[in-house]
């Protein structure tokens, strides 16, 4: 689910420019990412609209990647038809910007969060979705 979130994140951050759940609160942001209520503003498209609720469904049986086409129902979906994967595969597309770094671990590029103390909930309520994690 992490997995899934952090790339739907990216893709609706990319279209629009936002995040899609955001919350000051680190527990209430999980909540708002469990419950997976999306709206869409004028801004999208009806194909980014189409994609993005496939990838972030609830429902297993209609989510984007766990289909039989796998990865595929991505990948062939009309929002990237412009999109060559074969030149991203080949790394045949030039960058637009190559950030300046001194090492592989040079993290200098990306901006300092101060991390905060989340507090534990009382009621866990959902555990059944997290079981295992």
């Amino acid at each position: 689910m992490q997995l899934r979130c952090c790339f739907f994140r990216r893709l609706r951050s990319r279209i629009l420019g936002q995040v899609p759940f955001d919350h000051k609160t680190p527990i209430k942001l999980y909540e708002l990412i469990v419950e997976c209520k999306l709206t869409f503003t004028h801004h999208f498209k009806p194909h980014a609209q189409d994609l993005l609720t496939n990838i972030i469904t609830t429902d297993l049986t209609r989510r984007f990647g766990n289909l039989k086409n796998g990865a595929f129902d991505i990948i062939n979906h009309q929002w990237y038809q412009e999109v060559d994967f074969r030149k991203i595969i080949t790394k045949a597309y030039t960058a637009p910007w190559v950030p300046s770094t001194s090492s592989l671990a040079d993290a200098s590029n990306f901006e300092k969060i101060k991390e905060e103390k989340m507090p534990m909930a009382k009621v866990d309520k959902y555990e059944a979705e997290f079981a295992g994690f």
